[in-house]
């Protein structure tokens, strides 16, 4: 039997109000687990991996590399601590053992602007010190830096 059009479209039409009420109810569904989940989130603790206090998960710094987890206050101590020393390329996870290095993102999301500034010079610093073709400025008080190589004059003037 052939239905007619007018009776194909009603059909489309409970068949898409059929598919909203679905989807609705499967959002729903999503947002009450979604809460649940939060919910269950802020009520766990986590250890630091330095100081050994319980903190809510808000409070903890999980790497993104090793996993490990750190209150905020101990890994910002613990890279402001570096960054001080002039260590910069080889920051390594504070977990004792762990050898994975810290990564630029890490270092900028737990410094504050001028510690970030610093770790970047001093990451410079050292990028020049082990460039075989660098030469600094023989002028006092210039700190200017020159990549070269041998072929050009005022670099070789500088060697």
């Amino acid at each position: 039997p052939t239905r007619s059009p007018r009776a194909e479209q009603e059909e489309l039409e409970r068949e898409n109000r059929r598919r909203a009420e679905n989807e609705s109810a499967d959002l729903a569904l999503i947002q009450q687990m979604n809460e649940q989940q939060c919910a269950e989130l802020r009520a766990k603790t986590f250890d630091c991996a330095i100081c050994a206090c319980d903190y809510p998960a808000s409070d903890i710094y999980i790497r993104d590399l090793c996993y490990h987890k750190f209150c905020r206050e101990c890994f910002r101590a613990y890279i402001l601590a570096k960054i001080q020393d002039g260590v910069t390329r080889d920051i390594k996870c504070p977990m004792g053992g762990c050898k994975e290095l810290m990564t630029m993102i890490e270092v900028k999301q737990m410094s504050d602007p001028l510690v970030f500034a610093k770790y970047e010079e001093f990451l410079l610093a050292a990028a020049l010190r082990d460039d075989p073709n660098c030469r600094w400025c023989p002028r006092r008080d210039c700190g200017n830096a020159m990549i070269g190589n041998s072929d050009n004059p005022m670099y070789s003037a500088l060697i």
